[in-house]
């Protein structure tokens, strides 16, 4: 019985079942020649002439709306784990391009940043112009963060 899925209208599956529903007997052998698939409680039932056992099971089984959602569901996730590989690597990324500017900025012995020309007033945090790569990248960093 467990390998049938749940009845697709009332969900249940302590009230499925699959039994033979025809079968022919002659004096050497007992064949089924006809298998019965279904649900008590909703008195759903699936069969079909010459339907073997793994055949009947099979099509009680099949649920394509089912299976397309199952499917888009792998494809989402997915895609946010894609998204949050990216979302890593742009933090490491941002991470060098600060650190960068500011080892850089240490070196040669000036305040200003390395991209923008932006100076730090006291000890603020520099205002990055518009077009600075770290202030593009904190950007999209913000935009990813709320996706």
């Amino acid at each position: 019985m467990s390998e049938l899925k749940p009845c697709p209208f009332c969900g249940k599956v302590d009230d499925l079942y699959s039994i033979p529903r025809y079968l022919q007997v002659t004096k050497e052998e007992t064949k089924e020649i006809e298998w019965a698939v279904g649900c008590k409680r909703c008195d759903v039932h699936l069969y079909r002439a010459r339907y073997a056992k793994d055949d009947g099971i099979a099509t009680w089984n099949t649920r394509p709306i089912e299976d397309a959602l199952s499917m888009r569901v792998k494809e989402l996730e997915f895609a946010l784990a894609r998204r949050d590989e990216i979302i890593a690597r742009l933090k490491e990324d941002g991470e060098r391009l600060v650190s960068h500017a500011l080892w850089v900025g240490k070196f040669l012995g000036i305040k200003d940043c390395i991209f923008c020309g932006m100076r730090a007033k006291g000890k603020a945090e520099i205002e990055h112009t518009s077009l600075c790569p770290i202030t593009l990248h904190r950007a999209l960093m913000k935009e990813l963060a709320e996706c």
